[in-house]
């Protein structure tokens, strides 16, 4: 059961810090004004619109670069606490039910 709950934790920080990356390139792309049309940035935006969850308009701002920066980046660091607690909750679950 522990490396069970080993590998899970892993793919938890995986996937939690896979989704703040992409949401701290979202907000790169939008700070230096990138062609929207571009594929790189078009696979980076689907999935940034995805996983940026509620705080796309959790404050609206009057330049709405900044509004990104401020929605995008809390969500970065949402998923950041997300990947760092789930992986230490579920290691620690494994530890117990051992």
């Amino acid at each position: 059961m522990w490396k069970v709950a080993n590998v899970l934790a892993t793919v938890v920080r995986i996937v939690g810090y896979a989704f703040a990356a992409i949401l701290v390139a979202y907000i790169v792309l939008a700070l230096v004004g990138v062609n929207t049309t571009n594929g790189v940035a078009q696979v980076i935006g689907s999935i940034g619109d995805t996983v940026v969850l509620g705080f796309r308009d959790l404050f609206l701002l009057s330049d709405p670069v900044t509004t990104i920066m401020v929605g995008f980046g809390l969500a970065a660091v949402f998923w950041v606490l997300v990947a760092e607690f789930g992986s230490r909750l579920v290691r620690w679950l494994g530890a117990r039910l051992a």
